[in-house]
This record gives structure tokens, C-alpha cells and sequence, in this order.
């Protein structure tokens, strides 16, 4: 093989942001119950998709066994309680070039995703950016990822938060190395962030361009607001 695939998910870490990690605050097993809900769909469209992987999921060494025992049930996943660049230290890789792909605890992949992002594999340093749609968590009305206040039915830039990199396996920084939003613009080189080769990819049917994933709306991610226009 040319290449390893791992999807990356950063659970309750420290957020490199702020430095303060979920269990560092008196609301963690609140958070958790909550987010547990939509991780399961999460979960549910990782592990259905039809692609040779590895997951690993970045959790925080206080997190109840209880979580962890839902969390873990396949033997694709890997558990640390690292961050994803030292997770990927830890594992053996016999190929030349590694993919890694990021996706929250609360979004999902649509069918063929993960199959896709290793479709467009190159033996290069390069972004490969998914092209979603928004969807409202219990209505499941969907918008696309433009901004409608712009005028723009989707997203322009190739950054999205469905990012996927390619490096070669002697220096893996991972698709966490920087946020997803300055990533394919700003890789970290040894004399300074430069761009690399980016490429965005939809589904093409129908003549109109169709999601590979869907970024979910709900009350408790505020970060986050439908932009788009309504499918």
C-alpha cells in the first residue's frame, strides 16, 4: 500500500485554544451525556463506511469507563489519551504517506466519503476538502455551506471542517496540526506556514454537486450557525 487512512476526532481534549480540557469544568459529564447522543450517528456513519481505516478518538484520561465502554466497539478504533500528532507516534506505519481526515463527535459522513478522499490520494503534501451540506439535528432540513448574507450558495474556500492531508510518513503533523480554516493556506514548514495543494471534491449527480458529509445543528454547538441557503 502507498498510504495509511486514519480519521482523527479530538473528543474532550485540552482545546489548543484555550488550554482548558472538559474535564478541567463541573459541567464534563453533562456535556458528555448530551454529546453522547449525537456521536452515536456519528459513530454509526464512520464505522458504515466502505473504505480500508483507522479511527482514533483523542479523549481525556478522566473519562468515565462508562463512556468508553459505549465509545469503543470496534476494533478500528483506537483510544488514546493523546493529542492526534503524538497518537500517530504511537502507531506503527509501514506505508510511504499517511492520510489523516478530521471529523467532530457530532457531524457525520455520508455513503462513499472515506472511499472518495482515497480516490483522489496523491503521493504529494496535499488538502482534500469535502464538500457538505448543513443539516438540523431532529428536523433534518439541510442547507448548503455557503453564506447566504454573501450571496454564496457554497463554500468558497477549500477549508472546510471535512479537511483530509496528505503527508509523507517521516513528518506527520497530522490534519490537526492547524485549524481547518488556515490549514490548505498556512501548512507549518521548518522556515515558516505556506500553501499547499489543495483540492475541493463534490459528488457530481444530477448535474448539481451533492454532499460527501453533513455538519450537524444543534443547541449545543454555538459555534456553529446555518449560513447557507435551504435545500
Amino acid at each position: 500500500m502507498k498510504y495509511r487512512h486514519f480519521v482523527i476526532t479530538r473528543f474532550n481534549t485540552e482545546s489548543p485554544a484555550t488550554g482548558v480540557a472538559l474535564y478541567d469544568t463541573p459541567v464534563a459529564d453533562e456535556w458528555m451525556d448530551q454529546r453522547m447522543v449525537f456521536f452515536r450517528e456519528t459513530k454509526r456513519s464512520v464505522l458504515s463506511q466502505d473504505a480500508d481505516f483507522k479511527w482514533i478518538i483523542c479523549l481525556d484520561e478522566r473519562t468515565p469507563q462508562r463512556y468508553l465502554d459505549e465509545i469503543f466497539t470496534d476494533d478500528r478504533m483506537i483510544l488514546t489519551n493523546n493529542q492526534p500528532k503524538q497518537a500517530l507516534k504511537d502507531i506503527e506505519i509501514d506505508t510511504p504517506w499517511v492520510i489523516t481526515s478530521r471529523i467532530d463527535n457530532d457531524d457525520q459522513y455520508l455513503h462513499g466519503a472515506l472511499r472518495e478522499v482515497q480516490n483522489r490520494f496523491l503521493p504529494q503534501l496535499m488538502t482534500i476538502d469535502l464538500h457538505y451540506d448543513q443539516v438540523i439535528w431532529g428536523t433534518g432540513q439541510r442547507y448548503t455551506n455557503g453564506n447566504k448574507k454573501k450571496g454564496e450558495r457554497f463554500r468558497k474556500d477549500n477549508n472546510g471542517p471535512f479537511l483530509s492531508l496528505i503527508e509523507p510518513v517521516e513528518d506527520v503533523k497530522t490534519v490537526f496540526c492547524r485549524p481547518h480554516t488556515n490549514l490548505p493556506y498556512g501548512y507549518p514548514f521548518p522556515d515558516g506556514n505556506k500553501e499547499i495543494p489543495n483540492l475541493k471534491v463534490f459528488e457530481q449527480s444530477c448535474g448539481k454537486a451533492e454532499a460527501f458529509a453533513l455538519m450537524v445543528i444543534h443547541g449545543n454547538n454555538l459555534a456553529n450557525h446555518i449560513t447557507g441557503y435551504k435545500i
